[in-house]
Formats: C-alpha cells, structure tokens, sequence
C-alpha cells in the first residue's frame, strides 16, 4: 500500500454523546488496523469528529458501534472526484453515530404509558409495565421521549 500523508481522509467518523468506554472501543479498534489512521480531531459541542483515511474501516467501525452500543447509525457518501488512472468515482463518506441516553431495562413514559425497553436497533423493543405488551418504536421516538422525561426530573 502507498503511504498517504498524515492530513490524507477518505471519511469522517461523527461521535455524538460518547461516552469513555465507546471512545476506548474507537481506540482499540484503531490500535488493530495500524494502515489507518486519524488525520484530525475536532471537538463538537455534543461529541467530536474524526477524519479518517479509510472509508472500508470507517464503515466497519460505524457497524461494530450500532452492534456494541444503543444508538442512532447514519452512514452517507457524496462523489468527491474522480481518479485520474482508473476514472472511477472516489467518495467521501460520513458515518454518524449518536449513543442512545437510554439502556436496556430503563423505563421511559411514551404516549401517556410506563415502557420498560427491552432492546435495539433500527427499532427500539419495549414493553408496558403494567399489562405487558410489547411495542416497537423508532430510535428517534424513544430517544426523545427519554430526553424530554430527563430534563422534566421524573
């Protein structure tokens, strides 16, 4: 492989509301491919922002985040250029990944009802308190309704 110049990115890794352990998991999995590496680190107000040099790892990494944690996956690409030798199309690609506030067991109220949740992913799994029915919301649903229960101090 060429060796690429230390600003060289293929891809940004955006990480909103990590905490240490997810940040350590981003590290770990950086220490095992040695070919990639981090050209910047920008802060967010509600996260950071990592540019990255290889859009195949940052696509893996984007998917062993959703599996480790709870969160909200966006993953785009937009036509960069395109190589001069081979003319194919080159990307950049942004994987955003949002850890969720909520874990599994935590309870939430949604639509006027106590709902414990009981899993992820693309749709959050969660079930009534008192009667025991089970519902499947989206990640967005739920994530609001934990937010707006935090900030009331219930």
């Amino acid at each position: 492989m060429q060796a690429k110049h230390p600003d060289y990115f293929e891809g940004c890794l955006q990480l909103r509301n990590p905490n240490p352990d997810l940040i350590a998991y981003v590290q770990r999995q950086l220490r095992e491919n040695p070919d990639v590496h981090i050209a910047k680190e920008i802060p967010q107000p509600d996260g950071v922002d990592l540019w990255m040099s290889s859009n195949k790892f940052l696509l893996k990494l984007g998917k062993g985040l959703a599996e480790a944690y709870n969160g909200d996956l966006k993953v785009t690409n937009r036509l960069h250029t395109k190589n001069r030798l081979t003319s194919r199309d080159v990307y950049r690609m942004t994987v955003y990944f949002k850890r969720a506030s909520f874990k599994r067991g935590d309870e939430v109220d949604l639509r006027g009802t106590r709902m414990r949740v009981l899993g992820g992913g693309k749709r959050i799994r969660l079930q009534e308190v008192q009667s025991g029915k089970k519902h499947e919301l989206t990640f967005a649903e739920v994530q609001e309704a934990f937010e707006k229960q935090q900030k009331g101090g219930l």
